[in-house]
């Protein structure tokens, strides 16, 4: 088959003219191995060959793109040829071609990963961990390595964050939610409850009040006297408050 003439597509592409009437885009790096511009002539053979190995550059390509927004585990390259279905032998090759050049590294993406976990956000190891499996790393010590000082600090945070917006609630009701909100931020129970251990929460006096009021209010149509005041108390402890705050607000 002869080569009429070439034409460049754009960056590293040219198009092939055949006298067969066909155009095939050839990525230059396969131009350049295969002395595609010296030749005048080219066997069927050579012509599938190149179309295939060009078939496998364009996934390499293609990926080298998806890289420039941001740095990509292997997993993440493999899932994204796979929505782009290219065959699996374009998956090894662009994997295999893109680790040995250094494009991918999971150990360096994990390092970054994590660093940057730590740096933006306040998401305990368990997340992290997690998110990172979904990346498909599954075994990495840079989690562990933390030390416990550094998960507590950013327990902290999160506790202040609360309690800076903290008005309505009993010590214990607030407690009961911070922890729960702390743990979907991937922190164990028992780190929370420790550190929770150390906080006394004020509570707004006047929500007491109000609180006493409506049951009060509520309890008035079964009971009254002293029995009135001790079910209204009781349900103001069942919510969460103190024995000396109830009190305070029947003085």
């Amino acid at each position: 088959m002869q080569i009429l003439k070439w034409k460049k597509k754009k960056k590293n592409i040219y198009t092939a003219f055949f006298s067969d009437h066909q155009e095939i885009s050839i990525f230059e790096d396969l131009v350049l191995k295969y002395d595609l511009l010296l030749k005048k002539n080219i066997s069927d053979k050579e012509v599938e060959m190149i179309k295939k190995e060009n078939s496998l550059l364009e996934g390499y390509y293609e990926s080298l793109k998806y890289l420039t927004r941001k740095m990509r585990s292997r997993k993440e390259i493999g899932d994204f040829l796979n929505r782009k279905e290219y065959s699996r032998e374009c998956r090894e090759f662009v994997l295999k071609k893109l680790e040995k050049e250094g494009y991918i590294n999971d150990s360096k993406f994990a390092e970054a990963f994590v660093h940057d976990k730590l740096l933006l956000t306040l998401d305990g190891p368990f997340k992290i961990k997690k998110e990172l499996e979904k990346l498909g790393i599954l075994e990495n010590s840079i989690v562990n390595d933390i030390p416990d000082e550094v998960w507590q600090e950013r327990i902290e945070k999160l506790i202040q964050k609360r309690m800076s917006v903290q008005k309505k609630e009993s010590e214990k009701l607030f407690k009961k939610k911070l922890t729960m909100y702390i743990y979907t931020y991937g922190y164990s129970m028992s780190m929370i409850e420790s550190l929770l251990e150390n906080y006394r929460i004020e509570i707004d006096e006047n929500v007491l009040l109000k609180e006493k009021e409506k049951y009060m209010r509520k309890l008035s149509s079964k009971y009254e006297g002293n029995a009135l005041v001790w079910q209204v108390k009781r349900k103001l402890y069942q919510r969460g408050y103190r024995s000396e705050e109830i009190e305070k607000v029947f003085e």
